[in-house]
């Protein structure tokens, strides 16, 4: 099941609980995650870096296939990005101070009242473990946000108020260098009206500025 679909069928259990913060400040590291897919991984223990040694780029698949899953990709045939940027990157092991992170926002789509959000991580290092984007972005939660420069109203990740977040789980399934970790955000849509919104896809990064909805 997709984050399309599922989208419509979480959206009334959704935004009954939900708790939508006008602005950040939780982390939301211990939370568990609202996952589309009966297959995400939530309640990872937070706080914990480094990780296992990856097979040789040979062996290891380009693509995390739970992470595809999860996020509604197809792994054989991903959409093209609709931006891209790459970003300074904390390696698992902390030994490639030149690693880097390539964030692509794939795809950015109004369900009724949620706008959901598709993003694919791909790092490039010499290290040769694998780790969480947790790791990947220096033991930083991922926090991403839409701003409707229309209203100048920020939109973060929902969450009910049970604490789930409507994301993937930034510790659910490792990724080493090379291979792509797909993940998804909801967001509270905005006014019918708004047509565009900027993307924040990573606290520090630039954002995507002006990216239609579809």
């Amino acid at each position: 099941m997709n984050p399309s679909s599922s989208a419509r069928l979480l959206a009334v259990a959704l935004l009954t609980t939900l708790a939508l913060a006008a602005c950040s400040g939780d982390d939301g590291g211990d939370a568990a995650t609202a996952t589309p897919s009966a297959g995400a991984a939530s309640g990872a223990p937070s706080g914990t870096t480094g990780g296992t040694t990856s097979p040789s780029a040979s062996a290891a698949p380009s693509v995390v296939p739970s992470s595809a899953e999860t996020a509604g990709v197809d792994p054989a045939n991903p959409p093209d990005p609709i931006a891209s940027v790459t970003i300074p990157a904390v390696s698992p092991d902390e030994t490639d101070p030149k690693a880097t992170l390539e964030v692509d926002l794939l795809s950015l789509r109004r369900e009724g009242r949620i706008v959901v959000a598709t993003f694919a991580f791909t790092p490039t290092s010499t290290d040769t473990k694998d780790g969480w984007l947790y790791d990947w972005l220096g033991g930083q939660s991922w926090q991403p946000y839409l701003v409707d420069t229309t209203n100048l109203r920020r939109h973060d990740v929902l969450r009910s108020s049970d604490g789930r977040y409507y994301r993937s789980n930034y510790q659910g399934s490792r990724f080493a260098s090379g291979q792509t970790w797909y993940a998804y955000a909801g967001f509270a849509a905005p006014p019918d009206g708004v047509s565009t919104l900027d993307v924040a896809a990573v606290d520090g990064a630039p954002a995507f500025r002006g990216v239609t909805i579809s």
